[in-house]
Protein backbone atom coordinates (compact mmCIF):
# COMPACT_ATOMS: atom_id res chain seq x y z
CA UNK A 1 0.00 0.00 0.00
CA UNK A 2 1.03 3.00 -0.76
CA UNK A 3 0.95 6.36 1.84
CA UNK A 4 2.18 9.73 2.23
CA UNK A 5 4.47 10.18 5.31
CA UNK A 6 3.92 13.77 5.38
CA UNK A 7 0.78 13.90 5.79
CA UNK A 8 0.66 10.63 8.46
CA UNK A 9 2.96 12.51 10.50
CA UNK A 10 0.96 15.48 10.70
CA UNK A 11 -0.98 13.39 13.22
CA UNK A 12 2.14 12.13 14.54
CA UNK A 13 3.48 15.32 15.71
CA UNK A 14 0.49 17.51 16.30
CA UNK A 15 2.48 19.12 19.03
CA UNK A 16 4.35 21.74 16.86
CA UNK A 17 5.40 24.48 19.94
CA UNK A 18 8.83 24.23 18.07
CA UNK A 19 7.83 26.61 15.80
CA UNK A 20 6.50 29.16 17.76
CA UNK A 21 8.16 32.54 17.46
CA UNK A 22 9.07 34.35 20.51
CA UNK A 23 8.40 38.08 20.16
CA UNK A 24 11.66 40.65 21.22
CA UNK A 25 9.57 42.53 22.79
CA UNK A 26 7.12 40.30 24.26
CA UNK A 27 3.53 41.76 24.71
CA UNK A 28 4.67 45.09 22.35
CA UNK A 29 2.19 44.09 19.50
CA UNK A 30 2.74 44.81 16.28
CA UNK A 31 1.66 48.14 14.02
CA UNK A 32 -1.67 48.43 13.17
CA UNK A 33 -1.31 47.76 9.68
CA UNK A 34 0.50 44.53 10.52
CA UNK A 35 -2.51 43.49 13.03
CA UNK A 36 -4.37 43.98 9.87
CA UNK A 37 -2.53 41.90 7.62
CA UNK A 38 -2.60 39.29 10.38
CA UNK A 39 -6.82 39.19 10.58
CA UNK A 40 -6.57 38.78 6.98
CA UNK A 41 -4.73 35.49 7.21
CA UNK A 42 -7.10 34.51 10.06
CA UNK A 43 -10.09 35.12 7.44
CA UNK A 44 -8.31 33.41 4.98
CA UNK A 45 -8.10 30.18 6.96
CA UNK A 46 -11.97 30.92 7.93
CA UNK A 47 -13.27 31.53 4.18
CA UNK A 48 -11.15 28.01 3.42
CA UNK A 49 -13.56 25.76 6.22
CA UNK A 50 -9.58 25.19 8.24
CA UNK A 51 -11.18 27.45 10.88
CA UNK A 52 -14.34 27.60 13.28
CA UNK A 53 -16.07 30.88 14.17
CA UNK A 54 -14.35 30.33 17.42
CA UNK A 55 -10.65 29.45 16.07
CA UNK A 56 -10.79 32.75 14.10
CA UNK A 57 -11.57 34.87 17.04
CA UNK A 58 -8.82 33.35 18.78
CA UNK A 59 -6.79 33.96 15.64
CA UNK A 60 -7.85 37.75 15.58
CA UNK A 61 -6.96 38.24 19.86
CA UNK A 62 -3.23 36.83 19.07
CA UNK A 63 -2.80 38.82 16.40
CA UNK A 64 -3.13 41.57 18.64
CA UNK A 65 -0.45 40.61 20.57
CA UNK A 66 1.59 39.09 18.15
CA UNK A 67 4.80 40.93 16.89
CA UNK A 68 5.89 41.89 13.52
CA UNK A 69 8.17 38.95 13.17
CA UNK A 70 5.69 36.67 14.03
CA UNK A 71 3.01 37.73 11.87
CA UNK A 72 5.60 37.94 8.95
CA UNK A 73 6.01 34.06 9.67
CA UNK A 74 2.21 33.76 10.06
CA UNK A 75 1.15 34.94 6.74
CA UNK A 76 3.87 33.18 5.15
CA UNK A 77 2.58 30.06 6.33
CA UNK A 78 -0.67 30.59 5.47
CA UNK A 79 -0.12 31.57 1.91
CA UNK A 80 1.54 27.90 1.92
CA UNK A 81 -0.59 25.77 3.65
CA UNK A 82 -3.75 27.62 5.29
CA UNK A 83 -4.87 24.74 7.86
CA UNK A 84 -0.81 23.97 9.02
CA UNK A 85 -1.02 24.49 12.51
CA UNK A 86 2.62 25.84 12.51
CA UNK A 87 0.50 28.78 10.49
CA UNK A 88 -1.54 29.53 13.67
CA UNK A 89 1.44 28.41 16.64
CA UNK A 90 3.54 30.92 15.18
CA UNK A 91 1.75 33.90 16.62
CA UNK A 92 0.35 32.23 19.52
CA UNK A 93 1.94 32.62 23.17
CA UNK A 94 4.62 30.86 23.57
CA UNK A 95 3.17 28.59 26.09
CA UNK A 96 0.24 28.10 24.23
CA UNK A 97 1.75 27.16 20.91
CA UNK A 98 3.89 24.60 23.02
CA UNK A 99 0.53 23.01 24.06
CA UNK A 100 -0.32 21.76 20.98
CA UNK A 101 -3.72 21.66 19.75
CA UNK A 102 -5.54 20.04 22.55
CA UNK A 103 -7.46 18.10 20.87
CA UNK A 104 -10.48 17.67 18.41
CA UNK A 105 -13.85 16.29 18.58
CA UNK A 106 -13.98 12.72 19.23
CA UNK A 107 -17.01 12.62 15.88
CA UNK A 108 -14.66 14.92 13.83
CA UNK A 109 -11.33 12.74 14.50
CA UNK A 110 -13.34 9.47 13.49
CA UNK A 111 -13.99 11.31 10.40
CA UNK A 112 -10.88 12.40 9.33
CA UNK A 113 -9.30 9.54 9.95
CA UNK A 114 -11.72 7.49 8.07
CA UNK A 115 -11.17 10.12 5.21
CA UNK A 116 -7.42 9.81 5.33
CA UNK A 117 -7.82 5.60 4.99
CA UNK A 118 -10.22 6.32 2.31
CA UNK A 119 -7.76 9.17 0.32
CA UNK A 120 -4.83 6.14 0.46
CA UNK A 121 -3.28 8.87 2.51
CA UNK A 122 -2.35 6.59 5.81
CA UNK A 123 -2.93 2.68 5.99
CA UNK A 124 -5.70 1.27 7.39
CA UNK A 125 -3.32 -0.17 10.58
CA UNK A 126 -2.68 3.07 11.51
CA UNK A 127 -6.21 4.74 12.21
CA UNK A 128 -6.35 4.03 15.99
CA UNK A 129 -3.33 5.83 16.55
CA UNK A 130 -4.36 8.70 13.99
CA UNK A 131 -7.93 8.61 16.19
CA UNK A 132 -5.38 8.71 19.68
CA UNK A 133 -3.29 11.40 18.61
CA UNK A 134 -6.21 13.35 16.82
CA UNK A 135 -8.27 13.15 20.22
CA UNK A 136 -5.86 14.45 22.42
CA UNK A 137 -3.84 16.71 20.59
CA UNK A 138 -5.13 17.68 17.29
CA UNK A 139 -5.97 21.03 15.81
CA UNK A 140 -9.61 21.18 14.94
CA UNK A 141 -9.48 23.99 12.18
CA UNK A 142 -7.01 21.22 10.36
CA UNK A 143 -9.57 18.25 11.43
CA UNK A 144 -12.13 20.24 9.45
CA UNK A 145 -10.22 21.27 6.72
CA UNK A 146 -9.50 17.48 6.05
CA UNK A 147 -13.27 16.49 6.91
CA UNK A 148 -14.16 19.44 3.97
CA UNK A 149 -11.29 18.81 1.95
CA UNK A 150 -11.09 16.64 -1.35
CA UNK A 151 -8.64 14.03 -1.21
CA UNK A 152 -6.58 14.99 -3.42
CA UNK A 153 -6.14 18.80 -1.95
CA UNK A 154 -5.98 17.34 1.55
CA UNK A 155 -2.17 17.65 1.84
CA UNK A 156 -1.44 20.87 0.04
CA UNK A 157 -4.37 23.04 1.80
CA UNK A 158 -4.50 21.04 4.80
CA UNK A 159 -0.73 20.90 5.75
CA UNK A 160 2.03 18.40 5.23
CA UNK A 161 2.47 19.30 1.79
CA UNK A 162 6.52 19.53 2.00
CA UNK A 163 7.17 16.27 2.89
CA UNK A 164 4.24 14.60 1.46
CA UNK A 165 5.87 12.70 -1.53
CA UNK A 166 4.04 8.89 -2.33
CA UNK A 167 6.52 6.44 -1.56
CA UNK A 168 6.20 2.47 -2.07
CA UNK A 169 7.02 0.82 1.17
CA UNK A 170 8.29 -1.94 -0.75
CA UNK A 171 10.35 0.50 -3.29
CA UNK A 172 13.97 0.92 -1.13
CA UNK A 173 14.91 3.65 -4.40
CA UNK A 174 11.59 5.17 -3.69
CA UNK A 175 12.14 5.57 -0.26
CA UNK A 176 15.53 7.20 -0.61
CA UNK A 177 14.36 9.32 -2.98
CA UNK A 178 11.68 10.10 -0.09
CA UNK A 179 14.29 11.13 2.16
CA UNK A 180 16.41 13.24 0.02
CA UNK A 181 13.73 15.03 -0.65
CA UNK A 182 12.74 15.80 3.19
CA UNK A 183 16.32 16.87 3.33
CA UNK A 184 15.98 19.25 0.50
CA UNK A 185 13.28 20.89 2.56
CA UNK A 186 15.28 21.54 5.24
CA UNK A 187 17.94 22.98 2.93
CA UNK A 188 15.08 25.17 1.69
CA UNK A 189 13.94 25.83 4.72
CA UNK A 190 16.80 27.39 6.44
CA UNK A 191 17.31 29.50 3.18
CA UNK A 192 13.88 30.98 2.70
CA UNK A 193 14.66 31.95 6.71
CA UNK A 194 17.31 33.62 6.31
CA UNK A 195 19.23 31.41 8.87
CA UNK A 196 22.41 30.65 7.13
CA UNK A 197 24.99 32.45 4.43
CA UNK A 198 22.71 32.02 0.95
CA UNK A 199 26.23 30.46 -0.29
CA UNK A 200 25.53 27.28 1.88
CA UNK A 201 22.19 26.83 0.53
CA UNK A 202 23.74 24.98 -2.67
CA UNK A 203 26.20 23.08 -0.64
CA UNK A 204 23.52 21.83 1.91
CA UNK A 205 21.52 20.46 -1.09
CA UNK A 206 24.75 18.61 -2.42
CA UNK A 207 25.68 17.23 1.35
CA UNK A 208 21.96 15.82 1.35
CA UNK A 209 22.99 13.42 -1.81
CA UNK A 210 26.56 12.66 -0.44
CA UNK A 211 26.08 11.88 2.94
CA UNK A 212 25.31 9.18 4.74
CA UNK A 213 22.17 8.33 5.33
CA UNK A 214 22.58 8.46 9.41
CA UNK A 215 24.04 12.12 9.08
CA UNK A 216 21.13 13.40 6.25
CA UNK A 217 18.39 11.92 8.61
CA UNK A 218 19.99 13.40 11.78
CA UNK A 219 20.02 16.58 10.14
CA UNK A 220 16.43 16.42 8.68
CA UNK A 221 15.28 15.98 12.61
CA UNK A 222 17.09 18.82 13.68
CA UNK A 223 15.97 21.21 11.40
CA UNK A 224 12.15 19.88 11.47
CA UNK A 225 12.31 19.81 15.35
CA UNK A 226 13.73 23.81 15.37
CA UNK A 227 10.49 25.23 13.08
CA UNK A 228 11.50 28.52 12.33
CA UNK A 229 14.11 29.01 15.38
CA UNK A 230 17.38 30.02 12.96
CA UNK A 231 19.62 29.67 15.93
CA UNK A 232 18.91 25.88 15.96
CA UNK A 233 18.12 25.32 12.63
CA UNK A 234 21.56 26.63 11.60
CA UNK A 235 23.36 25.01 14.29
CA UNK A 236 21.76 21.66 12.61
CA UNK A 237 23.88 23.21 9.54
CA UNK A 238 26.51 23.26 10.72
CA UNK A 239 26.83 19.90 12.21
CA UNK A 240 25.56 18.62 8.79
CA UNK A 241 28.24 20.18 6.89
CA UNK A 242 30.94 19.24 9.34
Amino acid sequence: MQLRHGFFYFFAALVVGGCTVTSSEPGSGAPAAETGRCKNACDKMKFFKCSSAAAQAACYADCDSASASQIEVFIGCAESSICDPACRTSIQPEERGQAGGGGASAATCETACDKLVSCSLIPVGAKAQCNAECSTKGYQYQIDCVNNTACGEIVSTCGGESSGVVVDEDDDDDDEADRIAACFDECDSINFFDCAPVELHGECRDRCTSASATKREAFTSCSKSSGVKCENKAGCLEAFLN
